[in-house]
């Protein structure tokens, strides 16, 4: 008989603060298994104490970029592994426990049907907790009577407008007299900078082309290929021969998303993989979004430039902007997770600095610290009476620091450093 009274357990204890880096993967997902479902991994509830400001200097605008909380899987197609399991239960293929993760994964395929891709009321609590706390850490920036302005900007997706939607609704409730202006990115490119050569990229090959031509070969077949099947699939069918073992993996990307809902009656589908099999499972989506999304020595940086830049240069406009005119409290931007991680790589932040070569992705990035969902950056403007600006950088609400950029003041920035730090980006 599975035991999974441990697992639950561990997901209703405290979560245990991350430092990007400094610990290694499979500690951690060791320590909480859920963490395994990398992108999909559902924001964790978070210490967000902060360091006190230089004397003198008081908050007074963010730049927040984020993405959408929880969801369902996008696709019913995830899920099409339940039809090949009933298919070996009706040959009889199945052994007790295959019958048991058959009714655990046609549960969660249940509570999926129709709601693919919208946002799950944990994704909705999410926004709305982490709007409450940027409201309650930063009174200064919205009770100011001459900055009542917010601009929250959306994705067309609907899942990214409700999420924009939860979370201005929250700000609002806490700060009734700010004058909230809500916009839709009707063209996704926008979130995007103009497209520019890179060294050893030609600009007559799209970027798709060139990242889809670089193998990552050798990184999986070190990590994500060093997964054994054998003892699922002994423990699953009653005769493994002719069953491939993608089927480990098939059960496990379908059943992750539970722990986007809030259905307290789903089971864990990781309750069934050791920890170590959850490590390796997670190894093959963390290099893919290495390669596709960061800096890495084979991509050159391509998503990141083309994306990423793009979205940074926006960040500087808006706080120009904010800082000319007066009058804005914060620009809220709501986006993907294939918007964010370029983010975050091309502002070289800790945990997402890593430029080496895709082999060391598991070694060195951490998707489920960097792009869980409702994953954010905040830059936390700060002022003193002089008119000196610093600005303090938080990744999923943590300050954090830029390795390369040295700065006695670190985790607070003079914008002038951090601006044109960003724009040489």
């Amino acid at each position: 008989m599975l035991k999974k009274a441990g697992l639950i357990l561990l997901m209703l204890g405290l979560s245990i603060g991350m430092r990007c880096s400094a610990q290694d993967a499979r500690r951690l997902i060791a320590e909480n298994p859920l963490r395994a479902a990398g992108a999909l991994h559902a924001y964790e509830p978070l210490d967000t104490l902060f360091s006190a400001p230089p004397d003198g200097y008081k908050p007074f605008y963010i730049s927040h970029f984020g993405r959408h909380g929880s969801r369902y899987h996008s696709s019913e197609n995830k899920f099409r592994v339940v039809e090949t399991l009933q298919r070996y239960r009706d040959k009889g293929l199945l052994t007790e426990e295959g019958e048991t993760v058959l009714a655990d994964l046609s549960a969660i395929y249940e509570a999926s049907k129709g709601k693919y891709g919208d946002l799950t009321q944990k994704g909705a609590r999410e926004l709305e907790d982490i709007a409450t706390r940027m409201g309650l850490h930063y009174p200064e920036v919205f009770s100011d009577t001459s900055r009542r302005a917010v601009i929250a900007i959306s994705t067309v997706k609907q899942r990214v407008q409700d999420s924009r939607d939860c979370f201005i609704n929250r700000l609002k409730s806490l700060y009734p007299e700010l004058d909230v202006s809500t916009f839709l990115e009707t063209d996704e490119k926008a979130f995007d900078g103009a497209h520019q050569e890179v060294r050893g990229h030609s600009p007559n090959a799209t970027e798709k082309e060139f990242l889809s031509s670089i193998s990552t070969s050798a990184a999986r077949k070190r990590w994500s290929d060093s997964l054994d099947t054998s003892r699922l699939l002994k423990r699953w069918f009653t005769n493994t021969s002719g069953i491939s073992g993608s089927i480990v993996r098939s059960v496990y990307n379908a059943g992750c998303i539970r722990q986007t809902m809030d259905k307290d009656d789903l089971p864990w589908i990781e309750s069934y993989y050791l920890p170590k099999e959850l490590f390796f499972l997670w190894c093959d989506t963390d290099i893919s979004w290495f390669h596709s999304s960061c800096i890495s020595e084979e991509n050159l940086g391509i998503m990141v430039h083309r994306s990423g830049g793009g979205i940074l240069e926006m960040m500087v406009r808006d706080a120009d902007k904010a800082i000319r005119d007066g009058d804005i409290a914060a620009h809220l931007r709501f986006s993907h997770d294939v918007k964010l991680m370029p983010l975050l790589s091309a502002m070289g932040v800790e945990g997402a600095d890593f430029t080496g070569p895709v082999e060391m992705a598991p070694e060195k990035m951490f998707t489920f610290q960097n792009i869980c969902t409702a994953g954010n950056v905040q830059l936390v403007f700060y002022r003193d009476d002089g008119g000196s600006i610093l600005v303090k950088i938080l990744k999923n609400e943590k300050e954090v620091s830029i390795p390369v950029l040295a700065c006695d003041s670190a985790p607070y920035y003079p914008w002038e450093m951090l601006r044109a730090y960003f724009l040489s980006r």
